[in-house]
């Protein structure tokens, strides 16, 4: 099984330091890593409809505290961190707090997790976030700007290729922004379909 460190002394051993025992150890090293740690996941969650951390979630109704002009409120998952589409499509809501408000008994959500047990990440997740941790720490750690520019470039194109590999795995949209008020402002139809990301552009620096 796959564990927290085994992310932060992959991206130690990188940057060319010794391993640590735990991320609570007192040295410059792990303090560097674990200062960032949380931030780098939850950016490289921000980044992508990841397939292991996409779920679907009959909401439970609630008693709302809210007035809204909307007839049923929601509580919305405990681990939820992004939305990626309300069921069915086409129903205006509203996020309040912890709730979802909207007209329709039996809403569903499709939403990105805040998924941080590393044994539910995929491999190639995991190596994505090490190579994040070292673009993130390297000039903390190292003190070198040449490190932390090539750990940049490195993370910038793994996760180009984490991206489209995820992608192969699904025909659901993955696009990290669409969403139903996205289709509906833009207009998106069958015959319009979102555009490709350009390889060439560097949409990913997080950094």
């Amino acid at each position: 099984m796959a564990t927290q460190m085994d992310i932060v002394n992959e991206a130690l051993t990188e940057l060319g330091q010794p391993p640590s025992v735990s991320i609570n150890d007192k040295n410059r090293r792990t303090i560097a890593i674990k200062q960032v740690y949380d931030s780098v996941l939850e950016n490289l969650l921000s980044q992508h409809n990841w397939g292991f951390a996409t779920k679907t979630l009959t909401l439970a109704l609630i008693e709302s505290e809210f007035e809204t002009e909307f007839d049923y409120a929601y509580s919305l998952p405990v681990d939820f961190f992004r939305l990626i589409e309300g069921v069915p499509t086409g129903y205006p809501f509203r996020i309040l707090g912890g709730e979802l408000h909207v007209n329709y008994n039996g809403f569903k959500l499709v939403y990105v997790a805040k998924t941080t047990n590393v044994n539910e990440m995929t491999p190639e997740f995991r190596s994505l976030f090490s190579v994040a941790l070292q673009a993130k720490a390297a000039y903390a750690i190292t003190g070198s700007q040449a490190t932390q520019a090539k750990r940049q470039e490195d993370y910038r194109e793994k996760l180009r290729i984490a991206i489209a590999n995820d992608s192969r795995n699904s025909t659901f949209p993955k696009c990290a922004f669409e969403n139903t008020w996205i289709n509906a402002r833009y207009a998106r139809t069958a015959s319009t379909p979102w555009v490709k990301l350009d390889p060439s552009v560097d949409y990913g620096d997080i950094l």
